[in-house]
């Protein structure tokens, strides 16, 4: 399961490494049905898509939109476990 703080260190990264998937606004939730996703929405409450942890990496969190797709993932830094790097697929 992805904690609080975690997600929040993920988002921080997300929207400074220009992650653009994301935007100011939006609302994060975790799914009802699947513990391990947390829902991305709009401000509008368009479903834009989710993200879940990497089933063979635990240190990687991928992101999805709302169809499903992959679009980057976010991994911890080898150095610095504190701080989570965005990688664009």
């Amino acid at each position: 399961m992805i904690s609080y703080r975690i997600l929040h260190s993920i988002v921080c990264a997300a929207l400074l490494s220009g992650l653009t998937f994301l935007s100011d606004g939006d609302t994060l939730k975790k799914d009802v049905l699947d513990p391990e996703r947390v829902n991305i929405r709009s401000k509008t409450g368009e479903f834009k898509g989710y993200m879940k942890k990497d089933a063979l990496m635990e240190d990687r969190i991928n992101i999805y939109d709302k169809n499903g797709n992959q679009k980057g993932w976010l991994e911890k830094d080898v150095l610095d476990p504190d701080t989570w790097k965005f990688r664009e697929k």
